[in-house]
């Protein structure tokens, strides 16, 4: 009877060992997307939203490269380099870069947009003067266009509030597609079609581990008009981006040239 009991207490023992163990584990278990691959293009798009938003800080480098295409025309390439800086809730800086600052022979553009709380400052090559600007949202729209919309894209997400225009997230018919990396980066892909003036399909590659965007692949069809003929224009911008990391007050100074 004795022995009989024994087996039944150690049975007992085992069983609570294993079941602590499991909740234990569950515990120490994030209770978040990183749980399982198992997403929707949508449920990866919204973390997104939800990253950018929340986060304390932000910076990247990064590179936008451009192909203009046209019929029995030699595809014209432009890339420029870019760089954000970013802690809430109103210190900013943006600047890209047409070529290397220590490039040779080629003509530099650059361009930097700066915020501090009320106070928003630019400068452009083409006009070498600081400008004042009335708010953060209207710099950056100025800017848009010249940046192949660098400038924008991730504004949006971290001050959606300030910075107006339809979000790189903002997409009709999304669909996951296969996983892929991006420089090392494992990254889920998100194609959709963007809404704007011109809706294009475009493709968001977003880190598994951190839900940050380290690539953007967009097309758009440009019709014929009386100015010019069609073109496609192919962009892919790739990002190196952190969050919640401290950011040295010289990656926030406004760091203009200056002329005598």
């Amino acid at each position: 009877m004795k022995h009989r009991t024994l087996i039944a207490a150690m049975v007992v023992l085992v069983f609570a060992v294993v079941v602590q163990g499991d909740v234990e584990q569950k515990a120490d278990t994030p209770a978040n997307y990183n749980n399982t691959d198992e997403f929707t293009a949508q449920e990866i798009i919204t973390k997104v939203e939800s990253t950018y938003a929340t986060c304390n800080s932000y910076m990247d480098t990064g590179l936008v490269r451009t192909v203009h295409k046209k019929k029995e025309e030699r595809d014209l390439v432009i890339e420029k380099t870019f760089s954000t800086a970013f802690v809430r809730p109103d210190r900013y800086r943006f600047e890209f870069n047409s070529a290397p600052p220590d490039s040779k022979g080629v003509k530099h553009e650059r361009y930097i947009i700066w915020a501090n709380g009320d106070d928003v400052r630019t400068w452009w090559h083409v006009r070498p003067e600081v400008e004042k600007e009335r708010d953060l949202g209207g710099a950056i729209a100025g800017a848009t266009g010249v940046s192949s919309g660098s400038a924008h894209d991730v504004p949006t997400l971290l001050m959606h509030d300030v910075v107006g225009g339809n979000k790189i997230t903002a997409q009709t018919g999304l669909e996951r597609l296969e996983d892929a990396e991006e420089n090392g980066v494992p990254c889920y892909r998100v194609a959709g079609i963007r809404k704007t003036a011109f809706p294009h399909p475009i493709t968001l590659w977003v880190s598994k581990e951190t839900f940050l965007i380290h690539r953007i692949d967009s097309t758009i069809d440009k019709p014929k008009t009386d100015e010019s003929e069609a073109y496609q224009l192919e962009t892919t911008k790739t990002y190196n981006p952190k969050i919640n990391v401290e950011i040295k007050p010289s990656r926030l100074a406004f760091d203009a040239p200056v002329f005598d």
